[in-house]
């Protein structure tokens, strides 16, 4: 039986203020993604959501620097772009910005392409695969969801990427299906 909000609702209704604050408390202390939404959104100057942005890019630095040491270097660094994408999600979850998360997504294609851009086209190909993954959401995020005065920030990085990528790894089939260049 699946439970819906409007089955307890009487009984939230019947709650005092106290018993309520009780509640949420407790619920919030279980979900911490809600607890920081809730903070970021209501409570938190936008000196806090700038600081939480400077957190994220260091997170995303430490995230494709943790696992190079050890390994396969190209699967290790999958590993990291998926830590790195989930920090820009819990991000993205907080400030609904589009602008930011695609500025987040090319701050870790730019670590990506600067120090580790000759590791593509390796038989490891699961790296290859989030790198496109990547572009193909800020490709998204530039084409669809943004406002065109921040476009032209994002093209000729975005270009040079997709370039660069389908030059050594376009056997992939995510990679060749990557849009030659976007323009506006």
């Amino acid at each position: 039986m699946k439970i819906k909000i409007a089955d307890i609702s009487p009984y939230l209704e019947s709650l005092s203020e106290k018993e309520k604050d009780k509640l949420i408390a407790r619920l919030l202390t279980k979900n911490q993604a809600e607890l920081e939404t809730i903070y970021f959104q209501k409570v938190a100057s936008k000196n806090d959501l700038e600081d939480l942005f400077a957190d994220v890019k260091a997170e995303i630095e430490d995230a494709m620097n943790v696992y190079i040491n050890y390994g396969v270097i190209q699967k290790n660094l999958a590993k990291g772009i998926q830590k790195a994408t989930q920090a820009i999600n819990r991000y993205k979850a907080i400030d609904r910005r589009p602008e930011k998360e695609g500025e987040l997504i090319m701050y870790m294609l730019e670590i990506i392409f600067t120090d580790f851009g000759n590791e593509f086209g390796t038989c490891w190909t699961v790296f290859d695969f989030r790198v496109a993954q990547a572009i193909s959401k800020v490709v998204t995020i530039v084409t669809r969801k943004i406002h065109a005065d921040y476009r032209m920030d994002f093209e000729g990085n975005i270009n040079r990427y997709i370039k660069r990528l389908k030059s050594v790894a376009s056997h992939n089939d995510v990679i060749y299906n990557l849009p030659d260049k976007i323009n506006y």
